[in-house]
């Protein structure tokens, strides 16, 4: 592989990615599926072997379906198609998920592990495996490199270059440290345990639950097998990496109302809330991305679904300026798009976890009065929907366009548009993750196409034409372009008159 403004030579390594957690495995995989030489390394010697995190959000499904993966994940994982908060016997929220408009209206509930596993195969089919038992002991960088010490196993460090480094490594980041990049924030008041095991009870298996009460939170997920258990807790235990025994994480289960019996307990932590954000994501040519430049709350299971998004986000760029199609300042947007992204992550999930935690008799009774009629209302459902579930994440940068609904910097839904002599078919079933896409919307061809077509190098633009386009928008549209990124956000749109300014935008890319 060859990288077109990079200084590494054919199959040199043009990105080092620190960690292969989700986020790592997902940016390497979009620099492998576009053309970029990657180097993945893990200091741990072997992937981790416990359930960690297990919603994944409708728009990290909606990403991770362009490369591929999404129907794999589906088929293994669990639909939680709604979600609900408890206080004592009366029900306060309940959220219905079914209604988020996506292919997957829904949060799938399946074990990291697992994700893990079909990234890193999809990886592998693109050549690129995961280095283990490497770390980075030191590493410096300049304007036109970075030089990296790694040592594998212990042995005795060895030096190499690479044109960028991105720290995906958690949030004790050798990469944060490494920059001396700050992590503000604090560490909340709460300590929570963590628990896989068996629950027996009425309540129905394909929705979420979180239990508020005066002893604190506690929050039941189905799982493919079995069930996920979080709980405030005042106690400590002296090994703080053991969690509960069942009978010790029985007594929690008082704080429903409602009978449950626990067994088969198969794994069990404890862990401490921060809610953190590095002070920037990139210094130069070394970029975070993931828990290294966020952690918060697990409330809404936003954490992995942040990281892989950022990846995705990095991916697509990073690509295109080592490719020399675009020039470096587009990794500049990596960190104006996503930090307030990350920021509002933050905000919500410290929100949502001071909610249902509250001691106080007086805010809980008024919690418990106001809650219920607000949380019923259609705005409020529409836009809780849309948070949880990411879908409502946006770069827009102006108003809406009067032709179609959407905005520049808008993710573009999942179309049913109708191709020339074909049938209908899944707007995000043509896009590929790693180039644009112009979608060119018009009854009569007239020409303008293959012109269009002729002016857009292939690796750069795949150009669609469609009679007709049906689905989330408010009318049915036509004679209409969208220039669509390599991640499903709008960069461009207006009426086919105007097609031609989408080759001038990509064009303008490479000159910024």
């Amino acid at each position: 592989m060859t990288s077109g403004a990079s200084g590494q030579t054919a199959n040199e390594p043009a990105v080092l990615v620190v960690g292969a957690g989700p986020t790592g495995l997902a940016l390497a995989l979009c620099l492998a599926r576009s053309g970029i030489a990657v180097r993945l390394v893990d200091r741990a010697a072997q992937p981790a072997t416990t359930s960690r995190a297990i919603g994944i959000q409708a728009r990290t499904l909606e990403l991770l379906d362009l490369f591929g993966l999404a129907e794999e994940l589906v088929a293994l994982g669990l639909r939680a198609v709604a979600g609900n908060i408890h206080a004592g016997s009366n029900r306060l929220v309940h959220l219905d998920l079914s209604r988020i408009r996506s292919r997957f209206p829904y949060i799938l509930l399946l074990e990291q592990t697992e994700t893990e596993r079909i990234l890193t195969e999809a990886l592998a089919r693109c050549g690129v495996s995961v280095e283990r038992g490497v770390e980075v002991v030191g590493f410096k960088h300049d304007s036109s490199s970075v030089q990296v010490q790694l040592s594998k196993n212990g042995a005795a460090p060895t030096a190499a270059s690479y044109d960028y480094m991105v720290g995906c490594d958690g949030a004790h980041s050798i990469t944060r440290h490494g920059l001396a990049v700050g992590f503000t924030g604090k560490t909340l008041h709460q300590k929570f345990l963590l628990a896989d095991l068996d629950v027996e009870w009425k309540l129905p298996d394909d929705q979420f639950h979180i239990f508020t009460s005066p002893e604190g939170l506690m929050a039941v997920f189905p799982m493919r097998q079995g069930h996920r258990l979080i709980a405030e807790t005042r106690e400590e235990p002296a090994d703080s990496v053991s969690g509960r025994s069942l009978s010790q994480l029985e007594t929690v289960t008082r704080r429903a109302a409602v009978k449950m019996k626990l067994s088969n307990l198969r794994w069990s932590s404890f862990f401490h809330v921060n809610s953190r954000l590095a002070t920037k994501l990139r210094d130069g040519r070394v970029l975070l991305a993931g828990d290294a430049a966020h952690i918060h709350s697990p409330a809404g299971a936003q954490g992995m679904n942040t990281g892989i998004q950022d990846a995705i986000n990095l991916g697509w760029k990073l690509a295109f300026v080592l490719r020399g199609d675009a020039a470096a300042e587009l990794i500049d947007t990596y960190e104006i798009e996503r930090y307030p992204v990350e920021r509002g992550v933050l905000r919500n999930t410290e929100m949502l976890t001071r909610m249902v935690s509250l001691r106080a008799s007086v805010l809980r009774r008024a919690r418990d009065l106001i809650v219920p009629p607000v949380a019923r209302t259609e705005f409020v459902q529409k836009m809780a929907r849309n948070t949880i579930s990411e879908i409502g994440i946006s770069y827009r940068r102006a108003r809406a366009s009067a032709l179609s609904g959407l905005a520049d910097g808008d993710r573009i839904p999942d179309l049913e548009i109708e191709p020339d002599h074909e049938g209908r078919t899944r707007l995000y079933s043509v896009l590929d993750g790693v180039r644009f896409t112009l979608l060119v919307v018009s009854k009569n061809e007239s020409g303008i196409m293959p012109g269009i077509a002729a002016s857009i190098p292939d690796r750069i633009a795949r150009v669609i034409f469609a009679r007709r386009v049906l689905g989330d928008v408010p009318r049915d549209l036509s004679d209409w372009f969208c220039l669509i990124r390599p991640d499903a956000y709008i960069a461009l749109q207006g009426p086919l008159t105007q097609a031609a300014d989408a080759v001038d935008w990509l064009g303008a890319l490479a000159t910024k």
